[in-house]
């Protein structure tokens, strides 16, 4: 009995591991930076032209095993907020994404949130890209209304 649980246990961490494989995602950091009196009111920056640091994650669309959706997590010292479009890649022209954020709680936003990327090198993300960066701007950022950010990220392939 204690082989065959052995066996099962060791092909189910095989096979865990085969998914997490197949999917592709970058890692990095860089700034969040606040851009209207929206983002002070709602108590999200001090002034506007503040600037934050947060690491990011970034799954972009049809690359490997990662699905037709973009997804981007932007993380700081008290937890996380994340966006995904459910289908395509992110362009110049602002496009509703779902988002949610989890500090002492998790919750999906419920002001829609708007994303575009302004600039992204290579334009042309490939599985073997070893990096990327990406400018973008992101429309009602954490839940705050109409609070509007500017975000500069680089970030690394994870395998």
């Amino acid at each position: 009995m204690k082989i065959y649980l052995a066996a099962a246990t060791t092909a189910l961490i095989l096979l865990s591991s085969n998914n997490a494989d197949a999917r592709q995602e970058w890692r990095g950091a860089g700034y969040v930076t606040f851009q209207n009196q929206a983002c002070i009111n709602a108590g999200a920056a001090g002034a506007i032209g503040d600037s934050h640091f947060r690491t990011v994650r970034y799954r972009p669309p049809n690359i490997s095993d990662n699905g037709a959706s973009t997804r981007l997590v932007f993380y700081n010292s008290f937890g996380a907020t994340s966006y995904r479009l459910l289908t395509g890649n992110l362009t110049n022209v602002y496009m509703n994404v779902e988002g949610g954020t989890t500090f002492s709680t998790t919750f999906l936003h419920s002001n829609q949130a708007s994303m575009r990327v302004l600039q992204r090198n290579p334009a042309n993300l490939a599985e073997n890209s070893p990096f990327v960066r990406l400018r973008g701007q992101i429309r009602n950022f954490e839940d705050a209304l109409n609070c509007r950010v500017l975000f500069d990220v680089t970030l690394t392939r994870v395998p």
